[in-house]
């Protein structure tokens, strides 16, 4: 079994929220949101209350207020969890059939299996165990053959990794 230290951050930890935000939100919701806040804009404006001005406004405030909502509570919910560690450090234990992650807020160990796709970054990667719920391993520190074994055990697994 590898054991790895692990070093978080405050600015790290905001870093991998923008990079889920991105992903899970995308670009078409934003090109979107985009195209039709000047519609809405035209409507009032030009004096039109029909049906159309309340659907337009309705759609353009909700996916805002979507897309503020994703990232604020990612964000509040990991620094809580940073702020509970209290020591920015982990390790990182990479077994056959598990990754166990341990602080001082606690441990948890995951089975490879359950994890559904990574994401890598220049700084981090993102382990995704489903669509809302994932684990932030910092990379920098590591070395290329520590990084192989991670890369390696989520692939055999049968995740994604891109």
């Amino acid at each position: 079994m590898d054991r790895i230290e692990l070093t978080y951050s405050k600015p790290l930890i905001a870093r991998t929220i923008r990079a889920y935000w991105v992903q899970q939100v995308g670009w078409l919701l934003p090109a979107v949101t985009l195209g039709m806040a000047p519609l809405a804009v035209h409507l009032l404006l030009s004096g039109d209350r029909s049906w159309l001005l309340g659907v337009v406004s309705v759609a353009v405030l909700l996916s805002i207020a979507m897309m503020i909502a994703i990232y604020v509570v990612q964000l509040r919910r990991s620094i809580a969890k940073f702020n509970a560690m209290g020591e920015p450090r982990a390790v990182l234990t990479i077994g056959g059939d598990f990754l166990r992650i341990e602080s001082s807020a606690g441990a948890s160990e995951i089975p490879w299996k359950s994890i559904t796709k990574a994401r890598r970054y220049d700084e981090f990667w993102l382990l995704y165990l489903d669509s809302a719920v994932f684990i932030t391993v910092p990379t920098v520190g590591l070395t290329e053959r520590e990084l192989e074994s991670i890369s390696d055990r989520i692939s055999d697994s049968g995740a994604r990794v891109a």
